[in-house]
């Protein structure tokens, strides 16, 4: 609660690690240099325990207005991630726990996406039919080692308003779905096939 302190009103860049220790690098999702640029990385971290303390979640929601969550240890329940309304940029490292993306459904104004190692039957929360479009507000998505049964809700709202960036890794496991993920409208498309097992 002590790095809350003094963080009231304020905006956070939320980091969460095992320990709740600042990470000295941060993984760079994006190929172009101004997304990149625009990354709203941590500020303030906390420990995958402190995340599950109602005390510290309700200061979060009643007093800040968290912008953006990179999540860097795998957790059992996303769930918290619904009260950020507000949420930006959202990356989440080891989500193998995550079969949906139901955390997602408040976030009505996201620009950057990053996800690994998911299980998703389709993209339905990330991509509301009552989302309202900003032409003028890149949105960047990335997926990595994950799986997307149905594209459907993508699809159909890139029709509306193309993605800036679609960033697309594949385990050597998993089937080729570049022609696939080509009906997602995007300026910059790239799929990758991941060198390792991730």
């Amino acid at each position: 609660m002590k790095r809350l302190e003094g963080k009231k009103a304020d905006y956070i860049y939320l980091g969460i690690t095992e320990d709740g220790k600042s990470r000295l690098t941060i993984p760079i999702p994006w190929e172009q240099t101004a997304h990149a640029m625009n990354m709203l990385t941590p500020n303030v971290y906390l420990s995958k325990e402190e995340v599950s303390d109602p005390e510290i979640m309700e200061y979060l929601v009643s007093h800040t207005k968290v912008r953006s969550c990179y999540i860097f240890t795998p957790l059992e329940n996303y769930e918290f991630l619904s009260n950020f309304a507000e949420m930006e940029d959202l990356e989440i490292y080891g989500g193998d726990h995550i079969t949906s993306l139901s955390f997602m459904r408040n976030m009505k104004s996201w620009m950057m996406l990053h996800i690994e190692n998911a299980r998703l039957k389709n993209l339905e929360e990330a991509f509301p039919e009552d989302r309202k479009i900003d032409f003028f507000l890149p949105m960047c998505l990335s997926l990595q080692a994950c799986e997307v049964e149905d594209l459907k809700e993508a699809v159909e709202f890139t029709r509306k308003k193309s993605l800036a960036e679609l960033i697309i890794c594949r385990k050597k496991t998993q089937r080729d779905e570049r022609e696939r993920w080509k009906e997602v409208r995007t300026t910059m498309y790239r799929y990758y096939d991941l060198k390792e097992e991730f």
